[in-house]
């Protein structure tokens, strides 16, 4: 039996690979439910749970739970640092556990899906894209898949080892205002990214004479004046429409 104590930070291996995992098996009913419950019986185990005392405790984690998947390793290395405590001390008591994750997993779904699916995904998407249209297709795909995963696998490293050490105090090191600050830049460069190369396969189609290209181009200039007008990017929407402007010179110039 290993004590969970400052000396041991780090969550177990077993635990690190099922976080992986967490949607395996996710369905309408529970969601996330028995990932998060396969995850809890990592540390279960752990500290000697057995038969009866471990199918209790992985049944109290059969409920419905559902966060964002990359940002959902905060609340399980916190859960798990807390059930660690309650098997060897009696505390946190189950409910406060239960309280605890459900909290977490509200306010982690709404952050996590403006960074994650928002932010950083379309900006890896724009980058394959532009890569793509500058003639590298196999490099594209890899370039896509190796910067998004990049960030995610570090982001779920990374808050399952900070809610793994700090237990239930892990709520006063929530990402806040800097994060948020974080996905706004991050929307930004991926705007910049998607116009470019909107604008890019314009200018190409433009090119060859193609009706369709025009009215791609068209469209990627009025998707920069709509952004500009209801001004929800700001300078990003301005750098949109320098973008698709440039670009529609550059191929009729040709």
């Amino acid at each position: 039996m290993i004590p969970a104590t400052r000396d041991a930070p780090r969550p177990p291996l077993a635990l690190v690979a099922a976080v992986f995992f967490l949607q395996a098996a996710w369905n309408y009913p529970r969601m996330q439910a028995l990932g998060f419950a396969a995850c809890m019986a990592a540390v279960t185990r752990r500290v000697g749970e057995e038969g009866r005392d471990l199918s209790r405790s992985l049944r109290r984690h059969l409920g419905v739970f559902n966060t964002n998947p990359v940002l959902a390793s905060w609340v399980i290395g916190a859960a798990a640092r807390m059930e660690e405590e309650r098997a060897l001390r009696g505390r946190p008591t189950e409910a406060e556990i239960g309280r605890f994750k459900e909290a977490l997993a509200v306010h982690l779904a709404r952050l996590g899906d403006a960074l994650v699916w928002s932010a950083i995904r379309p900006l890896a998407a724009a980058v394959g894209v532009l890569v793509a249209l500058a003639g590298g297709s196999y490099a594209a795909a890899v370039v896509y898949w190796v910067s998004y995963n990049a960030v995610q696998v570090t982001l779920r490293i990374q808050g399952l080892g900070a809610g793994y050490r700090e237990g239930l105090a892990v709520t006063e090191r929530l990402p806040g205002r800097g994060w948020a600050l974080a996905t706004e830049r991050v929307r930004d460069v991926g705007s910049v990214a998607a116009g470019a190369a909107l604008g890019l396969a314009a200018a190409g189609g433009l090119a060859g004479g193609g009706a369709l290209s025009l009215a791609a181009a068209v469209a990627a200039a009025g998707m920069a004046m709509v952004a500009v007008e209801r001004r929800r990017a700001g300078a990003t929407g301005i750098a949109l429409a320098a973008v698709a402007v440039a670009a529609f010179l550059a191929a009729v110039g040709r």
